[in-house]
């Protein structure tokens, strides 16, 4: 069975915001208008949702996603930002299996797994919008939408405007299922919270670095943005500021010192750059996981923190690279410890 009138996506915007626009427009049960498009057992939750195929069989002729789950996967979900990291024989194979519905589990893929609940990169789903995004879609399209570029975890501002988001209303979190697809800052409460997503407390090196990371996964998410191997291009540039030895091992002193000073100490501590070991009274850098020899990395937000020692754009990092910038930081300066925050 066809779905007719199913809305046509806005670019870049969320899988889940587009059903949100179908199920306000189409009178009935949310559970049976859900069922017609083959979502009745899926979550807005899902970076992938979970019957895409069906989905896509379901969409009239005509309709841009009309038997093309990888326009979906694609344009209208974050995986491709994940994929960025890796190599590009990677990435096809990948979007492929995840598109034909092949993959049983594309979070555990990308790595969005329970533990990264720790470090705040995976805690309890809640979308997030822009309010002058969405003023501004209202008044152009007659509706809000939600935006994919604002979704990743670590994304706390919004690109365009250089403000911070909100998150969805927080009272509609834990209720049911059905309920949790909502287009932008929508939902029937008499009184919706929308917190912010940055704390007012953040320092200005956090904020600006916040503020660039929305960036460059703004920009990597626009459709015409090709694949950029982020993984391989920074393992060499590592590999020629001596950050990693010829046997492979990172110089973690030596990046974690540099990353101090371009990032920020609170930053790394948030993130998990810098993980306390309890058993050792020590602290533990965590990247030899990421730039060791895996060419299929997808811990983006690692890529992107060390990128931003080299490059202020991340698209340019296979082309040309600020290395003078780089090789102004005192890079042989040791790690001391009464540098180190305390972990908050």
């Amino acid at each position: 069975m066809k779905a007719p009138g199913f809305p046509t996506p806005v670019e870049g915007e969320l899988y889940s915001s587009v059903v949100a626009r179908y199920l306000h427009r189409t009178a009935g049960y949310t559970k049976r208008n859900l069922g017609l498009i083959g979502l009745d057992k899926a979550s807005a939750a899902a970076i992938v949702p979970i019957a895409v195929v069906e989905l896509a069989k379901r969409m009239t002729e005509g309709h841009p996603w009309c038997n093309n789950p990888r326009k979906i996967v694609e344009n209208h979900t974050i995986v491709p930002l994940f994929l960025h990291s890796s190599s590009a024989d990677f990435y096809e194979y990948k979007i492929q299996e995840i598109s034909h519905g092949l993959n049983g589990n594309p979070s555990a893929t990308l790595g969005l797994t329970k533990r990264k609940k720790a470090n705040g990169l995976n805690g309890r789903y809640n979308s997030k919008f822009c309010t002058t995004c969405v003023t501004e879609d209202i008044e152009n399209f007659g509706f809000p939408v939600l935006y994919r570029q604002h979704q990743p975890a670590f994304v706390k501002y919004c690109a365009r405007h250089s403000c911070p988001l909100h998150f969805s209303c927080v009272n509609c979190n834990t209720r049911t299922r059905a309920i949790m697809w909502r287009m932008a800052g929508q939902c029937d409460c008499e009184t919706p919270i929308h917190p912010t997503t940055v704390e007012t407390t953040t320092d200005e090196i956090s904020e600006k670095t916040l503020l660039w990371v929305a960036q460059q996964v703004d920009h990597l998410l626009q459709i015409n943005s090709s694949h950029t191997n982020i993984t391989c291009n920074l393992r060499q540039l590592l590999k020629s500021h001596d950050l990693i030895t010829p046997a492979g091992k990172i110089r973690n002193s030596a990046l974690i010192h540099a990353l101090e000073q371009e990032i920020g100490p609170n930053l790394l501590y948030e993130f998990g750059f810098i993980v306390e070991c309890p058993r050792r009274g020590s602290l533990r850098h965590d990247f030899a996981r990421v730039f060791r020899t895996n060419h299929n990395g997808t811990n983006i937000i690692y890529n992107l923190f060390v990128a931003k020692l080299f490059c202020d754009d991340v698209r340019d990092i296979n082309k040309t690279c600020d290395y003078q910038k780089f090789l102004a930081l005192n890079l042989t300066k040791p790690q001391s410890k009464k540098n180190i925050p305390t972990k908050k």
